[in-house]
């Protein structure tokens, strides 16, 4: 009897260091504990991808079961669909356990490309760090000699649902699923490196795994945004995800956001009435270029003039001189109390600045703080002081004076050079609040919706994105909203 066997190839055994396997066992190991998501949120383990991190290998999983639920942040109310913005992630640790985390995008500003930031928690739901990233580049813990201070942000949860027939939306409502705080201390994030989180195989895609479209290096479903009633996908504005649905008689402005096309002007009364440090002359003037100029630079509801006005009070320290130059004269206290994350009394820990060393001299402090940031160049070129802040926003930076200048020359038919000479953007009441509205409209209201909801905090972020003076901007902002409840309407000749 002759026997043929039939000799298949043997299937290739991997070298590896973590198998699909283990992952399951681990995440099985999960099921009933109340406090973890793992028991509403799965895991796609079919669609399993390898990749080589600081310690090893690791498998990327996407997640399933996750269609209905959604994401925003305090500071960006947009609606995120978690299976677009979250991963599960696994690895083994230096005891061989298998360590299984949650990777998550909380977007918490609508910029070109990703600013939020990427959190990493176990999948009982707590933290472990979060990597920050503006405009899709990570933020380093330390810039310039300086540490970052810490950056939190509120996530919440909605789980969403819909009713159709025969293909016609009939209802669709959002359930509050909860709500979770995540931060980044100025020390950086610990564990794993950022890098050790990015795409797998080098931004390739692969079975339903795409390159996210907001996160350099990370990756998604392929099978995009599925938005819930009452928001849609704003085209050309993709990478904001769900954005609520214009109400009637609105429409999107060239920024993709919903707005009124009315002009929102203001009595000098009312501004006095806010901000009573302002002399009558001056009340005149900037309810007269507000009234002038408003609507050409956005200010078309009565929310975008309150901020306009909070914000400018702060940033001018108050409407008692509006040609006011940045007053960059510090003596060693006040480096010490406003700054410490910046100078010390000696210099010698890592990191930080003898204060005496820029104390009581107005232009090296400048140049050193201001050094490298906006376009400027290093101390040395003594671009800080030279570009510190003018005008009723306090424009500041080499980028800034630049791209104002090649606004007003156009808009204004003139040749000023403030380049050369940037004392001519508070040279006159005129160009200080002028400078101030073109900053609004090109730097915040290009980047964010203001309305009624819109938060000081949130808003603050695209003028000082350290927070700084957080709680005087919300306390002038209230003051514009308690003196001026609707914009006024009449023609200006």
């Amino acid at each position: 009897m002759l026997l043929i066997y039939a000799c298949n190839e043997p299937p290739e055994v991997l070298d590896k260091d973590i198998f699909v396997a283990e992952v399951k066992e681990a995440f099985a190991s999960l099921r009933g504990n109340s406090n973890g998501r793992q028991d509403t949120v799965g895991i796609d383990w079919d669609n399993a991808r390898y990749k080589e991190i600081s310690v090893g290998d690791a498998l990327v999983f996407p997640l399933e079961n996750v269609s209905s639920t959604y994401v925003s942040s305090k500071d960006n109310p947009a609606l995120y669909p978690l299976k677009n913005q979250g991963y599960a992630f696994a690895y083994k640790n230096e005891d061989e356990t298998v360590a299984l985390e949650y990777v998550q995008a909380i977007p918490i500003a609508d910029t070109e490309t990703f600013t939020g930031i990427v959190t990493v928690s176990n999948w009982n739901g707590e933290s472990k760090h979060a990597f920050f990233y503006e405009n899709g580049q990570l933020v380093t813990p330390e810039s310039n000699g300086r540490t970052q201070e810490t950056v939190c942000t509120e996530t919440y949860t909605f789980n969403c649902t819909a009713s159709y027939r025969g293909g016609e939306l009939l209802h669709a409502f959002c359930t509050f699923a909860g709500t979770t705080t995540e931060c980044i201390t100025t020390n950086g994030p610990t564990g794993l490196a950022p890098d050790d989180y990015d795409e797998p195989g080098g931004g390739s895609s692969s079975g339903n795994l795409c390159p996210h479209p907001e996160i350099e290096g990370h990756f998604v479903p392929c099978e995009r945004y599925d938005c819930p009633g009452g928001f849609e996908i704003v085209e050309g504005f993709e990478d904001r995800g769900c954005q609520p649905v214009c109400g009637i008689g609105q429409q999107r402005d060239e920024f993709g956001f919903c707005f009124d096309d009315k002009d929102c002007n203001v009595t000098s009364d009312s501004i006095k009435e806010a901000f009573p440090e302002i002399d009558e002359e001056d009340a005149d003037t900037l309810a007269a270029l507000i009234n002038e100029y408003g609507k050409e630079f956005g200010i078309n509801n009565v929310s975008k003039l309150h901020h306009f006005l909070g914000q400018s009070n702060h940033e001018l320290g108050g409407f008692r001189d509006l040609n006011k130059d940045e007053d960059t004269y510090y003596t060693v206290e006040n480096m010490l109390n406003s700054l410490p994350n910046l100078f010390s009394l000696t210099g010698t820990e890592d990191g930080l600045v003898k204060a005496a060393d820029y104390a009581r001299n107005s232009e090296k402090f400048a140049n050193f703080y201001y050094s490298n940031i906006n376009g400027n160049g290093n101390e040395a070129s003594g671009d800080g002081y030279k570009y510190r802040g003018r005008g009723l926003f306090q424009l500041s930076g080499r980028d800034n004076y630049e791209d104002f200048e090649e606004f007003y020359n156009e808009r204004f038919n003139t040749n000023i050079d403030f380049m050369s000479n940037p004392d001519e953007v508070s040279s006159s009441k005129e160009v200080s609040i002028i400078s101030a509205l073109w900053y609004f409209q090109d730097r915040v209201l290009s980047k964010i919706e203001v309305n009624n909801n819109t938060s000081v905090k949130s808003l603050t972020y695209y003028i000082n994105s350290g927070l700084k003076g957080l709680s005087d901007r919300e306390d002038k902002t209230e003051d514009a909203e308690a003196s001026i409840a609707n914009c006024i309407e009449f023609n200006v000749n």
